[in-house]
């Protein structure tokens, strides 16, 4: 990253990059680089991340996560799981369903990549560093996609560069406010 995206992000916005195209059969695709600063350390940005039952309020359009199979370490930690989401794009548009799998490392890294659905692509990578001694977290996430189908490319540029903004900044409201009551119980 560079300077200024340093600063963009020490100002409290996102940083985010992204970019479409158009194959030579039609299908559109796209990649999207993002970056977020959190007034939360990695591990209570973590347990946002994992959960399952929240992501419907950090995912715009998320309508269903389900948890299908987990893989736990000796510890009892879960080290990968399959998922399925369902999204609502539209009124006008059927249901979507993605269904990926993650391999986790704890509190540092998240990479995903889809296992069946309704996308051909799907496959990225949520990296957490911890900043400020490790009592915030900047959190980094890149992502490629590309439909089985037609879809205008609005609809991509869309979901990359706005909804991907509104994710970063849902995790980071859900992890403020998760650490600011870790804390409140820390101090009783």
């Amino acid at each position: 990253m560079s300077d200024e995206d340093i600063a963009t992000l020490e100002s409290g916005d996102v940083f985010v990059e992204s970019q479409s195209k158009k194959s030579k059969d039609g299908i559109n695709s796209g990649s999207v680089k993002a970056a977020i600063d959190i007034n939360a350390p990695p591990e209570v940005v973590w347990k946002i991340m994992v959960d399952c039952a929240n992501a419907p309020n950090i995912v715009p359009k998320l309508k269903k996560c389900e948890v299908l199979e987990s893989s736990t370490n000796e510890n009892g930690q879960v080290i990968s799981d399959t998922r399925l989401h369902v999204f609502s794009l539209s009124r006008l548009w059927p249901k979507t369903k993605n269904e990926f799998s993650s391999d986790y490392i704890y509190p540092q890294s998240i990479v995903f990549k889809r296992v069946g659905g309704d996308l051909k692509v799907m496959e990225g990578r949520w990296i957490f560093i911890g900043i400020d001694e490790g009592r915030k977290t900047r959190l980094f996430y890149e992502s490629k996609l590309a439909t089985n189908i037609p879809v205008p490319r609005f609809m991509i540029n869309r979901a990359l560069f706005k909804d991907t903004p509104k994710i970063l900044k849902n995790v980071r409201k859900a992890s403020e406010q998760a650490a600011a009551i870790q804390s409140i119980s820390l101090t009783e």
